[in-house]
């Protein structure tokens, strides 16, 4: 059994209203309560058992990073393979790095320090001011906070779907 494996830590929250996406996001970052936030959205998973030891490892042995991501596969509807994402991937030492660097961070493989508990709010106007890519933004503010790691391992797994509004699978799609 992993030190870092805690099922009690678990909390189901279900809501009468659909919050959309950055509702949602926003609420699930403020219950959470732990040192560590991983990330897997809606019907993405990881793929590898050592994802959570992997990652945490990391930035406990690394306290100037701030989050760590890897690379992830992209399967359509029916888990066929269409590649591997970012090619190349790369690790960041600065905001301004990230921002002059093309988005290829795969959401469901991030990790990142809980220190965003106290000034999430502050964030909140950021993140409201896109529609589709939050990500992107979150990704900035955890630039924003320390070191970025990139890990060259794929240990999630990017399901992208036809006919939704989902702006990611949109453009991979068009450049497979």
């Amino acid at each position: 059994q992993s030190k870092y494996r805690d099922n009690s830590s678990v909390n189901i929250f279900q809501h009468s209203k659909n919050k959309g996406v950055l509702g949602n996001g926003i609420f699930g970052l403020s219950k959470c309560t732990g040192r560590y936030i991983m990330c897997c959205e809606g019907d993405d998973f990881w793929i590898s058992e050592l994802k959570v030891e992997t990652q945490l490892r990391f930035l406990e042995e690394n306290p100037s990073y701030f989050g760590v991501y890897s690379s992830a596969l992209v399967i359509n509807e029916v888990r066929d393979y269409i590649k591997t994402v970012p090619r190349p991937g790369k690790s960041f030492y600065s905001l301004g790095s990230f921002l002059r660097t093309p988005y290829t961070m795969p959401t469901c493989t991030l990790t990142f320090r809980n220190k965003l508990r106290g000034n999430l709010f502050s964030y909140r106007a950021l993140l409201k001011s896109t529609v589709y890519i939050t990500d992107y933004l979150l990704d900035a503010v955890i630039c924003s906070h320390g070191n970025y790691k990139f890990i060259d391992e794929p240990l999630g797994c990017y399901r992208i779907t036809t006919n939704t509004d989902s702006f990611s699978s949109q453009g991979i799609q068009k450049s497979s």
